[in-house]
């Protein structure tokens, strides 16, 4: 493929890399082929207007030119467009991180949301109740609340204007981002602090989720005065929670609570917009059937959906209702005289009567199937069903057709390309619920088989720092994940659990999710105790110590750390747990800045380190190295940090490749030597945007501002200074943090630099 405008813009790109470094195209050229592993024909044949067949020679080419020919975005965006490079921007994004700014996202700020898959497909627009509910959300109420009976589609309803909003479907307000909160899975475990964790964490501040409450509530407040967020809570007519109550209805302007409850709330009652949602109209109910006879396949037994209008009318224009009324008509084999008859008999226990009915018609699979739902958070795979129901996957599909077609489970499906996920709606999770608490037997059985199944599905992530693609099997089973583990702890599964809990707690490291991981280092430890596994207990406790040292609350440190030490005084430790030890008692001296204890630490490591593995002897030195620099002995680390670097790049630990250029361009910056520097940062950059290592990009774009800063260029320190910034706040990085306020600080008092 060949584009006369992709070769002229690539080689003004290999033109400003030549006219910065003062180095000659050839060289250039030389080098670029280098990192792609092509020779330097290759580089011309680009430059001819050949556009690379592979998308990863392509991103290394447009990043060479933005951060050594210091081209802008406009020619990034010309460039990626003239290769015909697909879906641009996240690679965009990555080169070009959004910097919110408080109070003006501005328009390219990315959007964040939690918003859970839609459960129907073809929404009906109910138009008089979603006019209503965006009126509200323009007023100065805080709170707009959607009440109704249950099953009349106020989740549908909230679940679609929010994904309105999202979409630029509704102009105003302009919400820029959406958090989804749902009480339905747990009753009652909704509360204010959840609510903070779950803003915290979808608006991308997972460092906030470990703060102090009252600090972790002041600095949620001003992320939603800084940008518009739409915050839904749906099924609150089962939260308890007074003070989730009272923090709503002053929730700080510009941002909304949309509400969902079956009951009307006298906490709200002075102080919100309801909006009372009542059945479907006669047309919107006729839309509604229309869908549901054609995906059942009932074209041929309801010709006209109007001849269904009794039905309409005795189900009260409820579309839960009117779903199993049809689910019944299809697998229930009774007439739809028989079906009517029993609907007026049922004397406003209409669910009732129609789960009833349902659940009589299921065979056994279909029940297995059915009463595994509730024990799952988050919506269920095929897999994880046939797993816990002990069923075959094939018995599972079909029983799942059935289900969903009766309107028992909700289906979802996010993309073409993903595997359905299945849900229950709140009326049939209920009904479910009570169905397995009549079944004692199977519910300690299904529930057992769901461990061991999520015992082995962590068993394939693990600790997977060197392939991170592997943390996406996880990402879809948080909440079930977290639940599972706290009834294994609570029943004392131990042996299960020490597996779960090593299988996923990298997982939730990396991700962030710092509401599980602290609480899943604790839940380790008492399950080794708990099991006599002295040698786990060790390790463990090592762990949740290096959590709290990264974190910060250092004050509950000492009773784990003599715990530690008590215990391993009475073994003969295995190297590679004696070097973990030594890794806490290293890291925790760093944290208290006590770097002489924390060198004779790290220098007592590394004989330990050499033979244990290339990562740990260069997680050794890295920490050496960066001790040897905070006691000012530069040379020292510099030679550390040189020889991390040669043994990294002939394929040892590749995040200590980052760490090392970090230190090192630290070193070049402090000795005013930028060249040398901005070299070793490109390379880092790299890197850390290919392993998708925020904390090291972080850095990364501190020292950038500090190199941009040295050249007189104020307005590109500032730039990758508020980005690294950004980064710190949301990862809670307060010390970092600090110095680079700090230093944007200076830039405007006319310094040029920062340590």
């Amino acid at each position: 493929m060949r584009s006369e405008k992709f070769g002229r813009l690539l080689k003004g790109a290999i033109g400003s890399i030549v006219a910065h470094e003062g180095k000659t195209a050839p060289v250039v050229e030389e080098e670029l082929g280098q990192q792609m592993g092509l020779s330097p024909a290759s580089i011309q044949r680009y430059k001819a207007g050949h556009i690379p067949p592979d998308s990863r020679n392509l991103e290394i080419l447009a990043a060479a030119a933005i951060r050594r020919g210091f081209l802008n975005r406009q020619w990034l965006a010309e460039f990626l467009q003239a290769a015909r490079y697909s879906n641009p921007a996240p690679f965009m994004n990555r080169i070009y991180p959004p910097v919110p700014e408080p109070g003006s996202p501005g328009k390219n700020a990315t959007t964040y949301s939690n918003l859970p898959a839609p459960t129907y497909g073809k929404f009906i627009e109910r138009n008089q109740a979603y006019a209503e509910i965006v009126e509200g959300l323009q007023q100065r109420s805080a709170v707009v609340v959607i009440v109704s009976l249950g099953g009349m589609g106020k989740t549908s309803l909230a679940r679609e204007i929010a994904g309105d909003y999202l979409a630029g479907r509704v102009a105003v307000p302009r919400f820029r981002a959406v958090v989804w909160v749902s009480d339905q899975a747990h009753p009652g475990a909704t509360t204010l602090n959840v609510v903070l964790d779950e803003i915290a964490l979808t608006l991308d501040y997972p460092g906030l989720v470990q703060a102090e409450f009252s600090s972790k509530r002041r600095d949620v407040e001003n992320l939603l005065r800084r940008q518009a967020v739409l915050l839904v809570v749906d099924n609150y007519e089962t939260i308890m929670d007074q003070a989730l109550a009272d923090w709503l209805v002053r929730l700080p302007e510009p941002s909304k609570a949309l509400v969902t409850s079956r009951e009307h709330l006298v906490k709200f009652r002075r102080s919100s917009w309801p909006v009372e949602l009542e059945g479907m109209s006669r047309e919107e109910a006729h839309r509604f059937l229309q869908e549901k006879v054609a995906a059942l396949k009932m074209d041929q037994l309801v010709k006209e959906v109007t001849r269904l209008d009794q039905l309409i009318i005795l189900t009260g224009g409820s579309p839960k209702a009117l779903e199993l009324a049809l689910g019944q008509l299809k697998y229930g084999h009774q007439t739809f005289a028989q079906v009517m008859d029993s609907l007026k008999a049922a004397h406003g226990e209409i669910f009732d009567d129609l789960f009833r009915r349902n659940w009589a018609s299921l065979g056994e699979v279909e029940l297995a199937v059915y009463t595994s739902l509730p024990l799952f958070s988050d919506p269920a795979s095929t897999e994880s069903l046939a797993a816990t129901a002990g069923v075959s996957l094939s018995r599972v599909e079909q029983a799942l057709d059935n289900l969903t077609g009766m309107g028992l489970v909700d289906l979802q499906k996010v993309a073409l390309y993903e595997s359905p996920r299945y849900s229950l709606h709140p009326l049939s999770r209920a009904f479910a619920q009570a169905g397995l608490v009549e079944k004692p037997d199977f519910e300690r059985m299904a529930r057992q088989r769901q461990l061991e199944w999520y015992s082995h599905l962590a068993g394939k992530v693990g600790y997977a720092w060197d392939d991170l693609s592997r943390l996406e099997i996880l990402d879809a089973e948080q909440e079930t994940l977290q639940n599972v583990i706290r009834r294994a702890a609570s029943n004392r599964h131990y042996s299960l659990l020490l597996e779960l809990i090593q299988g996923v707690d990298y997982y939730f490291y990396i991700r962030g999710s710092w509401r599980g991981q602290p609480d899943l280092g604790y839940l380790r430890i008492e399950a080794a105790a708990g099991s006599g596994d002295t040698l786990e207990e060790i390790k463990a406790l090592a762990l949740y110590i290096q959590a709290l040292c990264r974190q910060q609350p250092l004050d509950e440190v000492p009773p784990f750390l003599k715990r530690l030490e008590d215990l391993s005084s009475t073994l003969a430790l295995p190297d590679e747990t004696l070097f973990e030890v030594q890794y806490t008692l290293g890291l925790y001296a760093m944290a208290r800045q006590d770097y002489g204890e924390a060198m004779k630490t790290w220098q007592d490591s590394l004989g330990l380190a050499r033979n244990i593995s290339a990562r740990a002897y260069a997680v050794a030195r890295g920490y050496l190295a960066i001790c040897f620099y905070r006691q000012g002995q530069t040379d020292a680390a510099e030679s550390l940090w040189q020889a991390v670097l040669a043994d990294t790049d002939a394929g040892g630990f590749l995040r200590g490749a980052i760490s090392s250029r970090i230190g090192l361009a630290r070193l070049r910056l402090d000795r005013h030597e930028p060249e040398p520097a901005r070299t070793l940062l490109d390379e880092a950059a790299q890197l850390a945007d290919e392993y998708q290592d925020r904390e090291r990009s972080a850095e990364i774009y501190s020292l950038y501002a500090r190199y941009y800063s040295l050249q007189g260029d104020k307005a590109a320190a500032r730039q990758f200074a508020a980005r690294a910034r950004d980064i710190f706040e949301r990862l809670g990085r307060q010390s970092d943090l600090s110095d680079i306020r700090t230093f944007l600080a200076s830039l405007e008092d006319g310094a040029t630099g920062y340590e």
